[in-house]
């Protein structure tokens, strides 16, 4: 049973994270193509594809295994907690 939640949760936790790494990079999208025509003369090129690329690149690299472990965490805790409880109900008080 714990193999086949790994294996469904894995997938389904980064097809998520794509997602909100998809709606992020369309957000900054439509920022920057409001932004008035003094920014663009102002900022160069470089420095906008900079820093698109450095945000999503957190978005895709970093923020999904930090979360997904951090989930991953409160998890066993919450399954810790669960089975104090059943063992030992006098913990049912402190919680």
């Amino acid at each position: 049973a714990t193999v086949a939640v790994m294996l469904v949760r894995a997938p389904a936790f980064y097809v998520s994270a794509l997602r909100c790494a998809n709606t992020l990079h369309h957000a900054m999208a439509r920022a920057v193509m409001a932004a008035p025509y003094a920014f663009f003369t102002s900022t160069p090129p470089g420095r906008i594809l900079n820093r698109f690329s450095r945000d999503v690149a957190m978005m895709d690299d970093w923020m999904p295994g930090t979360v997904f472990y951090c989930t991953c965490g409160l998890m066993q805790l919450l399954g810790s907690l669960v089975l104090a409880a059943l063992a030992v109900p006098p913990v049912l008080g402190m919680l």
